[in-house]
């Protein structure tokens, strides 16, 4: 049998433990200065919560209207970038715009093909790739889809001040800036 080696715990794992002991069981500690700077406070919890739950409040939401449809979200957002594109994108270009996975997006194009809704062809410029175009049925269903998806998901927010928007605009664009080293429109 193995022997269990017990190591020691250095000073900042125990204040670390210290801490959430105390976060679990809402006591207020007197910590030192030797507490880690990288501890998911409570106020940032709640915001984390905060986040989670809109994001489930509006996907659900968005599921709702889609699923009267017969789409899923991604299909919804396939036949968004595909409409909304000048030319024929092809599966690549759409993988690296709408951050899939190819084996993913092969499925969701499949399945839009099989209902009709999309074509798939072989790229004339480059033969390895593949280019999607929305079939006249796939144009109607968007378009319809498009009007339902925007009144409701835009009612959700139509309650509050332009101003109050802004604000949550700018204070989220500021979150995200500090996540994202890409640029931000």
């Amino acid at each position: 049998m193995a022997r269990l080696r017990l190591r020691e715990v250095s000073e900042s794992e125990e204040g670390f433990n210290r801490l959430e002991r105390a976060m679990r069981y809402g006591k207020r500690l007197k910590l030192a200065k030797k507490v880690p700077r990288d501890v998911f406070m409570p106020e940032d919890k709640k915001l984390w919560f905060l986040f989670e739950r809109i994001y489930t409040v509006v996907y659900d939401r968005e599921v709702a209207v889609l699923k009267r449809f017969g789409l899923t979200p991604m299909q919804y957002n396939v036949l968004e970038f595909v409409y909304v594109s000048s030319c024929k994108p092809t599966l690549g270009f759409i993988v690296d715009e709408l951050r899939v996975s190819y084996g993913n997006l092969f499925a969701v194009v499949k399945n839009l093909t099989k209902k009709g809704l999309l074509t798939c062809s072989v790229c004339s410029t480059d033969r390895r790739s593949k280019s999607l175009a929305l079939t006249y049925e796939g144009k109607l269903l968007f378009e319809e889809v498009q009007v339902v998806h925007d009144k409701v998901l835009g009612n959700m927010f139509s309650a509050m001040r332009k101003n109050k928007k802004s604000d949550i605009k700018s204070d989220l664009t500021f979150i995200l800036r500090h996540f994202s080293p890409e640029k931000i429109e």
